[in-house]
């Protein structure tokens, strides 16, 4: 009800993770380098600050802290970087996420795991998240609420269940479709 600056959303109330998780890092610095920054935005330094980066690296699935902490971006692969984003926002105590088409760049198993990872952080920690994607299976799967949006503007809303069912909009007609087609769900044997 009250106008916010997205200054003062940024990190602590929400978080994004991107399409292509490369462009998020700065090169020439180290992963431990950018989780130390985000915790010392929340002025948490020292032992305790290593500790709660590395339990934090286990929670999104990335074991072996130490050396992803001294690897770059470029020395990881996309599903890992995905990882390390939740992680950051994770890092940042944010409770909003923001996951723009989050498993475009993914191979099948790599996007499973993160969409696994994706649930059980909303179950377990209440983290409310966004998600863009042209993808209606992780829309199937992932979505409660879902927006059809063309040129720019949301042409239909509706619950997961009723979309699949009963599209009103034609472009929800289309990327049902499309998805049907890729998916060979209309196909009869």
């Amino acid at each position: 009800g009250h106008v916010v600056q997205p200054a003062q959303l940024r990190g602590r109330e929400a978080a994004l993770v991107l399409q292509n998780p490369r462009s998020a890092f700065n090169p020439v610095r180290s992963l431990r380098q950018h989780a130390l920054e985000t915790l010392g935005s929340r002025g948490l330094r020292g032992g305790h600050a290593d500790q709660l980066i590395l339990d934090t690296l286990n929670e999104v699935g990335l074991n072996d802290g130490p050396r992803v902490l001294d690897s770059f971006a470029f020395q990881l692969s996309g599903g890992m970087l995905q990882r390390f984003m939740i992680a950051l926002a994770l890092l940042a105590d944010s409770h909003f996420l923001l996951a723009d088409e989050p498993t475009s760049d993914l191979d099948v198993v790599a996007q499973a795991r993160f969409l696994d990872l994706l649930e059980r952080l909303v179950a377990e920690r209440n983290l409310g998240v966004l998600l863009i994607t042209h993808d209606m299976g992780v829309v199937a799967r992932c979505a409660d609420q879902v927006s059809v949006m063309a040129h720019g503007r949301i042409v239909e809303q509706a619950d997961v269940h009723t979309l699949f069912n009963t599209p009103q909009s034609e472009e929800a007609r289309t990327l049902l479709a499309a998805h049907h087609a890729l998916t060979l769900e209309t196909c009869t044997p």
